[in-house]
């Protein structure tokens, strides 16, 4: 995977049968990896940095969130583009899939929180956070995306077409410092989010 010196790897992911690990890094290359190989393997290039990817949860698409906004959907095993482009007006942060695979959330830099048609590669919604978006996440029923901010509010979004409703979200916390990620815990439906010292 290039220089070991010079490689800066922003994220990885596992697929489904947690055999497989996706890697994005600063270079615009992204690299598949099977645990039984030795090396990894070039699976994508792109123009710029690559700061975010992720599997469905069937493992059966690769979406990749670069520095330049760009949100690109494979087909992790043949490799060839799943879904037309997707795009924030700044660096995508975080990215995550709906449980069916058919909804992309995403968050990035340009504070917004977007939700995706994955086949269609339309935009069901962009909420405004007032913040840098640094993590998404879906709740375990699907019917809420979750997102974390630098401001250190986390908001739930309903996940509808209803745009006006969308934007509006609620607030469900504040913390005193930035938020670096949002997860649930599927078996207690409870939201973590983790925070960052500024």
């Amino acid at each position: 995977m290039g220089d070991a010196d010079d490689l800066i790897i922003f994220d990885v992911s596992f697929g489904a049968d947690g055999r497989q690990v996706a890697i994005a890094q600063d270079d615009g290359t992204a690299y598949m990896w099977t645990i039984e190989q030795a090396e990894a393997e070039v699976f994508a290039t792109f123009d710029d940095s690559q700061a975010t990817v992720t599997f469905s949860r069937d493992g059966s698409l690769l979406a990749f969130g670069g520095i330049d906004g760009t949100i690109s959907v494979y087909s992790s095993a043949t490799g060839a583009l799943a879904a037309p482009p997707m795009a924030h007006k700044g660096r995508v942060n975080s990215i995550a899939f709906s449980a069916d695979g058919s909804l992309l959330a995403s968050g990035g830099s340009d504070q917004t929180t977007r939700l995706w048609s994955v086949r269609e590669g339309r935009e069901i919604f962009a909420a405004s956070h007032g913040s840098d978006v640094f993590d998404v996440a879906f709740s375990p029923d699907q019917r809420s995306v979750f997102s974390a901010a630098a401001d250190g509010v986390v908001r739930r979004l309903p996940v509808q077409t209803n745009d006006a409703l969308a934007q509006a979200g609620r607030q469900i916390t504040r913390l005193p410092q930035a938020e670096e990620c949002v997860e649930f815990h599927l078996e207690q439906q409870a939201v973590c989010v983790a925070a960052s010292a500024r």
